[in-house]
């Protein structure tokens, strides 16, 4: 039909090829009903006609209906290329909101970017049973398997209560459920589709030979001889490869090349509500949800291969595992709020980095929501979790917190001189992580002692950010970028505002 004098006919193609031109909107026009569905497909949606309080009804019903059986994902792709053979690989997490299940999936990718499905590691995770699944936690600071009889009293107590809190005696049936046990799915447990919980924020990361450039390593580690670098990286160059992520079902999970889990590791601090994880009523919870970040560190001794991993909001603690070793996978340490009120949910990504103080540590923001409601800046012995400086910012009685930070190494010798992060008040901090007696980082020759670390300007922030009303603060909650000034002469750091 003619549409406002138009002379499209109703052909989509020709529409979409620009043969015909679409009929101009005006009011009280009955096309008017087509330009709300050229806008709901230019917006990638979908246009709903209804011309009756029923079909409205049915309408929303369709658009929940598929919201609920969403399956999608908010982490990104891992993408990792072997060395040994140059074969591309790329993995990616996924997670479905209907039933809070999770995905690890990973693709060959060829010369020409084409992905090919290689596995899916829900898959085999799904036939495995309980007692073959390597589970750990951390019992008196070492690892030992996730079973009832190896948790404390408080641990037992805790998993013995519904949801609601009620007292019962399933503790030891919840513990198996989370380990795999479905023989008391539907009739008192929540019924799960695939063992693998949702996997949202946390970005898998494959781990396989050491491939740091040698002399670097060495040179910031005054590391030689039997003790190289490259001696390192010899003797684990048939490393067998994996892949770590963390996922809300309460693990941070290793898979190794063919998609099945070798090591899962259950951290402290979400023990305590693993009792939801069963309740026919569940509603999503978040458990393990930071994406794990990786190193090569020495010891003074030994060069080894550390994980830090993050709970995101799933609770105020980070974790350390050595995993120089993937079938020895041993723990170093766990900081939690318990050890300080001023760490709160772990939403910032640590940073690992040899400091000037000779050691590698790292480097933590404390999030948001802690105890104190402050922020503040960790530096962590990276192999006891001891706390090697710490630094609180911002005005006193303020609810604040820092965010995620960025290590600058001025002069490439791979230990960090300066660190930027933002805070939930809107100010750019800058630490500095050298010798204050110095002029610059680059006069530190030797090792200095921690407690020469500052907070840069004299304890004020870089720059504060306010709205155009000129006193709203605008959060910083991204991790801030820096390039060098085109003059030649210092840095830009750029950075955005928000915190959705």
């Amino acid at each position: 039909p003619a549409w406002g004098g138009s002379t499209f006919e109703g052909d989509y193609d020709r529409l979409r090829q620009g043969l015909v031109d679409w009929p101009q909107p005006a009011s009280n026009q009955s096309q008017n009903v087509y330009e709300l569905w050229h806008a709901a497909l230019n917006s990638r949606g979908e246009f709903f006609s209804v011309d009756s309080p029923n079909d409205m009804v049915a309408a929303f019903q369709t658009i929940l209906n598929r919201i609920a059986a969403r399956d999608t994902s908010a982490s990104a792709a891992s993408l990792e290329s072997a060395v040994a053979t140059f074969d591309n690989e790329a993995y990616y997490a996924r997670f479905s909101s209907k039933n809070w299940s999770g995905e690890l999936v990973k693709y060959d990718v060829d010369s020409n970017g084409l992905l090919t499905f290689a596995w899916n590691a829900r898959d085999p995770l799904n036939s495995r049973s309980p007692a073959s699944r390597t589970i750990m936690f951390n019992q008196n600071g070492t690892l030992q398997p996730f079973l009832w009889s190896n948790l404390s009293t408080a641990q037992q107590t805790t998993l013995n209560r519904t949801a609601a809190g009620v007292a019962d005696t399933r503790g030891e049936s919840r513990v198996n459920y989370i380990r795999g046990d479905r023989s008391l799915e539907t009739s008192t447990f929540r019924t799960r589709e695939h063992l693998l919980g949702d996997i949202i924020h946390s970005s898998p990361i494959a781990v396989g030979a050491p491939d740091r450039v040698p002399n670097l390593m060495d040179q910031a580690a005054g590391s030689s001889g039997a003790q190289s670098y490259n001696n390192f990286a010899l003797s684990k160059a048939n490393r067998a490869k994996r892949i770590y992520v963390g996922a809300n079902d309460g693990m941070l999970h290793a898979f190794d090349a063919s998609g099945s889990e070798v090591f899962a590791y259950v951290p402290t601090a979400v023990i305590e509500k693993l009792n939801l994880l069963t309740d026919k009523s569940y509603t999503h919870q978040f458990y393990v949800d930071g994406t794990p970040v990786v190193s090569d560190i020495f010891d003074g001794t030994n060069w080894r291969t550390i994980l830090v991993g993050t709970l995101r909001g799933g609770g105020r603690s980070v974790f350390a595992l050595d995993i120089t070793d993937p079938n020895n996978i041993s723990l170093l340490w766990e900081f939690s709020s318990t050890a300080d009120a001023d760490l709160g949910f772990t939403f910032p990504e640590p940073i690992i980095s040899k400091l000037h103080n000779g050691k590698w540590g790292v480097i933590l923001a404390n999030g948001y929501n802690s105890t104190n409601d402050r922020a503040a800046l960790f530096i962590l012995d990276a192999v006891d979790g001891t706390v090697t400086r710490k630094f609180t910012v911002g005005t006193a009685g303020t609810i604040n917190g820092l965010s995620s930070p960025r290590a600058v190494d001025i002069n490439g010798d791979l230990v960090t001189d300066y660190v930027y992060a933002g805070d939930l008040t809107g100010n750019l901090w800058r630490f500095d992580l050298f010798d204050a007696s110095k002029s610059s980082p680059l006069q530190n020759t030797a090792n200095v002692n921690a407690s020469t670390f500052k907070v840069a300007f004299g304890g004020n922030p870089l720059y504060t950010a306010l709205a155009s009303d000129g006193s709203t603060r605008q959060p910083i909650t991204a991790a801030p970028a820096l390039v060098r000034h085109p003059s030649g002469t210092g840095y830009i750091v750029g950075f955005g505002t928000g915190k959705y």
